[in-house]
């Protein structure tokens, strides 16, 4: 079993992206002291493997030196107990140096970069303080990375009431050498009732046909697998829609604060973190914060959603519910009538049109 810790390193960043929903730029680092308390808590999570995902903000503002003692801190947490420690890091891609990227390869780490498409999709919105284009600087970022061995995953956040345009997304992804690709529906228009995403996915996948292309697209992929089939064929990522997150996934912030699930339910609000905190690292860390009554509380309003989902769709085997954040964070009037949020719009294209090919 791996049990994935979501590890807000900082929420302050380098960039100032428009859509962002998570970035507090007096946000201070990780201290030393909580990293340790989080490391060694982690050894007490029921699971052979513990993968932390290091998350921002911007992480790589923690520097190298502190991925490096993370490590040794690892190292040392894990010997003697059989624990296996995995190492994800998701970036703008800004402050890659040769030096991280080599750092990142010798040590295995999964990164992810987040590069929006080409120059002026990504620069309209990933920009700097200024209002400057980063697009440069993270293709820099991830041609290192690439340079040193290393083989990152592309993230890139797209509208999805008015998504890009599917032929242009492919071959600008031939021309960065993607291997895979995550794609983000921008979070404040996860809900929209109408929308352009179950036709971009639907041409994208044609695309991908038509070309025999190799590169990987997340959405595509759990598209055409329950979360049980992708943990039989052990794909690993932290976010399988459908299975239940809240028993494989914590989060933590920079103060040590332990979240249910994902960090959508640490980033809902910056200002009012409190609903969907469980407890702190150093006061019973994850065993008292996942056997906690708030813990409890949520994990049953999870199952509900669940339920409610699978009684009102007859597409439900196709994704097992979707997103429980999407149920649980989003306005009610906006998910009462679900599955018209832009997720299952394009989950239900999707399976209609494999039935119509496997035919």
């Amino acid at each position: 079993m791996v049990h994935t810790v979501i590890f807000k390193v900082t929420h302050a960043c380098n960039l100032a992206c428009r859509y962002c929903y998570a970035v507090d730029n007096k946000s201070k680092v990780v201290s030393r002291s909580i990293l340790g308390s989080v490391i060694r808590a982690s050894v007490q999570l029921d699971a052979d493997t513990v993968n932390f995902i290091w998350h921002g903000g911007e992480p790589l503002i923690a520097g190298l030196d502190f991925f490096a003692e993370a490590v040794a801190m690892q190292n040392a947490a894990s010997d003697g107990t059989g624990k296996r420690y995995l190492n994800g890091l998701q970036t703008n891609g800004t402050l890659v140096t040769p030096d991280i990227a080599e750092f990142f390869r010798d040590k295995q780490f999964a990164v992810g970069v987040s590069l929006d498409g080409p120059p002026h999709w990504h620069n309209r919105d990933r920009v700097t303080a200024r209002g400057n284009g980063t697009y440069e600087q993270a293709l820099k970022g991830y041609q290192t990375l690439r340079s040193a061995g290393v083989a990152p995953g592309v993230v890139c956040v797209i509208d999805p009431v008015d998504p890009p345009d599917a032929v242009q997304l492919v071959d600008w992804l031939e021309e960065i050498e993607a291997d895979s690709v995550s794609l983000n529906a921008m979070f404040s228009r996860r809900a929209a009732p109408r929308g352009g995403q179950a036709i971009f996915l639907l041409n994208l996948e044609q695309e991908l046909r038509r070309r025999r292309s190799l590169i990987c697209v997340r959405e595509l992929l759990f598209a055409g697998t329950t979360a049980e089939e992708r943990d039989k064929q052990g794909i690993l990522d932290a976010c399988h829609p459908g299975w239940p997150c809240h028993e494989t996934i914590s989060t933590v912030d920079e103060e040590g604060y332990i979240y249910f699930a994902c960090d959508r339910f640490l980033d809902k609000n910056l200002s009012e973190r409190g609903a969907y905190r469980l407890g702190h690292i150093d006061n019973g860390g994850f065993p008292k914060a996942l056997s906690s009554p708030r813990y409890t509380e949520l994990a049953s309003v999870a199952r509900k959603d669940k339920d409610t989902c699978k009684q009102k769709c007859s597409s439900f085997g196709t994704c097992d519910g979707g997103c429980m954040a999407d149920w649980m964070l989003l306005p009610a009037e906006q998910t009462q009538a679900r599955p018209e949020v832009v997720y299952c719009q394009g989950l239900k294209v999707l399976s209609v049109s494999r039935i119509g090919i496997d035919a």
